[in-house]
């Protein structure tokens, strides 16, 4: 996903614990990166932030430009404490 001047993608788990890349798409070189847990996707990308879940009871909330974590909360899975 891309949002102003980032290419936003998570990383493969087989590199170790996945993490979210921010990538500068013309050169494709890593601009930032942060661990956002296993089983991460990229929910959605708005007004300087970009919005990820991890394992479907986590979810963050990253500043676009920088990385560093704006919130974070977990929620219950099938009527499970997270």
């Amino acid at each position: 996903m891309v949002l102003g001047d980032y290419l936003y993608v998570t990383s493969s788990p087989r590199l170790g614990s996945e993490k979210l890349l921010a990538l500068d798409p013309a050169t494709g070189k890593e601009v930032w990166s942060a661990g956002v847990g296993r089983n991460a996707w990229i929910e959605s990308l708005d007004q300087g932030a970009v919005y990820v879940s991890s394992g479907g009871t986590s979810h963050l909330a990253l500043d676009a430009a920088s990385g560093k974590k704006i919130w974070k909360f977990k929620t219950s899975f099938f009527g499970k404490q997270g």
